[in-house]
């Protein structure tokens, strides 16, 4: 838990410090005087100035933070000697370079932190369906269980993340999406043709009646938790189950389906430890989950290796790895984009909008998984971060930008009046946003 909550907070820390750092460095490369550079916003707690007169802060609410310069509030009173250090007192063209350059940066962060995952290798797991539901649209569509989904609409589909992208850009357009698909040994192919409307990002699998191939757990014991039944028990690393009650069992599904039924219930349980048979009797573990009592012992297992067939990795080199991060950080914003319109268009509602407890549970999540996971998430959670502020929305990066714009066709600055009614309807559809992603983030934790 700790390791989650550190990682979760270090995710949303490094990205919003990088974004702020580009417009920081930026402003000054330029020629503008930072007043002030803050990680959060409110109350400041902590602060220190620097020879140059920057005030670096880290404030009380750390959902962002913000870069302040000279002049940048047309009311700010300063020495006439600094008026060409100001903001305001800029030309359009630099203003807009100050205020583009945080979102850019986040993508150029993207990009770095993907060129290191692909330049540890890729694994890619092929698309197989381990099960399709009953009646569900995928097997009325004529999808199986074991198919292989080569591609979605022509485009290659090398893992599950691709097929979840293709099948988002394809959301409510109403038109057939056509998959070809295989069978092991991947040779004969077959064309299925499915139409997905009003499906939500998250619920897509479900919706169509698919599950992912996964080959499942050993009977191994991969580690034992501290504290658990488990480990009062006897259990190791290592451990191998091969009975309970004197009843063999060889499936790990079956082992844990019974945990599960037994809350507070003493069983014995046999194992084989360095080739030696041993009783271990344990009373299960209890804990409730989604209104009912479950067992449970306090161990992780080892998951079965996958079959050959359906692993490929490719390697890249220090100057190789540079295309594919790249057009994976093309792809999440395209992505984004196209979610977005969808979301306009009222094909994907609000209810995919995802808050800051769903970023801090998948920051939490993938902090405890291996560092190309987490630094994935990282470069996701800077995609985002970019492509958010880049919204036209006055109070983002993307509103300043606009007004910058308009100043730039026009000739002259938009009046304080109609910014300052700009940034209170902005700051308003922010709050209704965070309320609804908040809300939807709520339902899904309990649900």
């Amino acid at each position: 838990m700790i390791i989650a909550i550190l990682g979760a907070v270090f995710s949303i820390f490094i990205v919003v410090v990088v974004h702020e750092l580009g417009h920081y460095f930026v402003a000054r490369w330029l020629g503008v005087h930072v007043l002030r550079f803050s990680v959060g916003f409110g109350k400041v707690l902590w602060s220190k100035t620097n020879s140059a007169g920057t005030e670096f802060a880290i404030s009380m609410l750390p959902l962002g933070g913000y870069v302040r310069m000279l002049g940048e509030a047309r009311e700010e009173g300063f020495p006439e000697k600094m008026i060409p250090y100001s903001y305001n007192s800029q030309p359009v063209y630099v203003r807009m370079t100050i205020v583009l350059a945080g979102p850019i940066i986040n993508f150029l962060l993207a990009i770095f932190l993907f060129w290191l995952v692909y330049l540890a290798g890729i694994t890619h797991i092929k698309p197989v369906i381990g099960r399709v539901v009953p009646a569900s649209i995928a097997e009325k569509a004529g999808l199986s269980s074991g198919e292989f989904i080569q591609s979605i609409n022509s485009k290659p589909t090398p893992d599950w993340q691709s097929v979840l992208t293709h099948l988002i850009n394809q959301v409510g357009d109403n038109k057939p999406i056509i998959l070809i698909v295989s069978h092991p040994p991947f040779k004969e192919t077959k064309t299925v043709k499915l139409r997905i409307n009003q499906i939500e990002p998250d619920q897509i699998f479900k919706t169509l009646g698919i599950e992912p191939y996964y080959p499942g757990y050993s009977m191994t014991v991969g580690s034992v938790l501290k504290g658990g039944a488990a480990e009062q028990a006897g259990f190791i690393t290592g451990d191998r189950i091969i009975a309970i009650n004197q009843q063999p069992y060889d499936e790990m599904g079956q082992v844990l389906a019974l945990i599960r039924k037994s809350p507070g219930k003493e069983l014995t349980i046999q194992v084989l430890r360095r080739r030696k048979k041993l009783s271990l009797n344990v009373t299960v573990g209890t804990m409730e989950q989604n209104g009912s009592l479950v067992g449970y012992l306090g161990f992780r297992l080892l998951p079965k290796p996958w079959p050959p067939a359906m692993v490929s990795k490719k390697n890249y080199s220090l100057l190789t790895a540079w295309a594919p991060a790249f057009e994976r950080t093309v792809s999440l914003v395209t992505l984004n984009a196209v979610v977005l319109w969808k979301m306009i268009l009222q094909k994907i509602s609000l209810q995919a909008l995802g808050g800051p407890i769903s970023i801090l549970k998948t920051a939490g999540q993938a902090s405890q998984q291996n560092w190309q996971v987490y630094v994935s998430f990282l470069a996701f959670l800077s995609v985002a971060l970019g492509f958010i502020n880049l919204l036209p929305i006055p109070g983002l990066d993307g509103g300043q930008f606009l007004f910058l714009f308009i100043e730039m066709l026009s000739g002259k600055a938009i009046s304080p009046r109609v910014q300052q009614l700009g940034f209170i309807l902005g700051f308003i559809l922010l709050l209704f946003l965070i309320f609804r992603a908040t809300l939807n983030d709520l339902v899904r934790l309990f649900s």
